[in-house]
């Protein structure tokens, strides 16, 4: 098909209609001939092919492609990469498939443990997207790395990173009495000296993980923000106190 080809075009607007033409095509009859275009341009030595590729995986709900991001997550071009850390978060929800993006998620944790190590925004916004799959999927068995980012730590594990890794924790922990958690989380938002306060992304997953949880011992802290107005912290505050006047544990 020639939109198929189009998907690589050098012009960014050119690619885009083949992709959004493809993706209507894909509705009827042509589907198997969309579902070839994209296997074709996932093997494709031209970045923008592949790129255009995951996005039309998503846009038709293709988890048959899941295998085949994990061995894009790889790929030199940041382009690619992060879209196929993206395409996992919107799409990965088996365990094996799972599985099999934790060793992708521990190889960048290790590289990132060492204090002198600051690794690349995109590898970073990457792993930000492995870490919310594995929440969305309550994927427990990347509790153990996902608790490493909690700490500030003078900020050495990403504040990105840190704050999806505290989201996930707060969705697979929801149903889970754990006061220690709940401190910890606590003490992130409450972390405030006049010199390197705690992230501002880090606090707002904290105040949503308290709320998720839904315990009246984290109320005061989890509201602190509640009468901020236009602000991000006051409406995840608002909400928090609600969810936790809701539950009442």
């Amino acid at each position: 098909m020639v939109q198929g080809k189009l998907l690589s075009d050098l012009d960014l607007t050119v690619r885009t209609k083949a992709r959004e033409q493809l993706l209507e095509l894909a509705q009827g009859e042509l589907r198997p001939n969309v579902d070839s275009c994209v296997t074709e341009q996932l093997d494709s030595e031209r970045w923008q092919g592949v790129e255009q590729a995951i996005i039309l995986a998503v846009q038709l709900q293709d988890r048959s492609r899941c295998k085949k991001l994990i061995s894009l997550l790889d790929h030199p071009r940041p382009d690619v990469n992060i879209h196929a850390g993206w395409g996992l978060m919107e799409l990965a929800d088996e365990p094996e498939i799972l599985a099999a993006m934790v060793p992708h998620a521990e190889k960048l944790t290790a590289q990132l443990e060492p204090a002198s190590t600051v690794l690349p925004k995109h590898d970073i916004i990457r792993l930000s997207f492995l870490f919310e799959a594995f929440g969305r999927n309550r994927y427990e068995p990347s509790l153990g790395m996902l608790y490493k980012y909690i700490p500030k730590d003078n900020f050495k594990m990403g504040n990105l990173s840190r704050a999806s890794a505290i989201w996930a924790i707060g969705k697979m922990k929801a149903d889970v009495d754990d006061p220690e958690l709940r401190v910890r989380f606590q003490e992130r938002i409450t972390d405030l000296p006049p010199m390197n306060p705690e992230n501002y992304l880090v606090r707002y997953a904290c105040i949503v993980a308290l709320g998720r949880f839904g315990y009246r011992d984290s109320k005061e802290i989890a509201g602190r923000h509640v009468h901020e107005d236009r602000n991000p912290l006051g409406y995840a505050s608002k909400w928090a106190i609600e969810q936790i006047d809701r539950m009442g544990k």
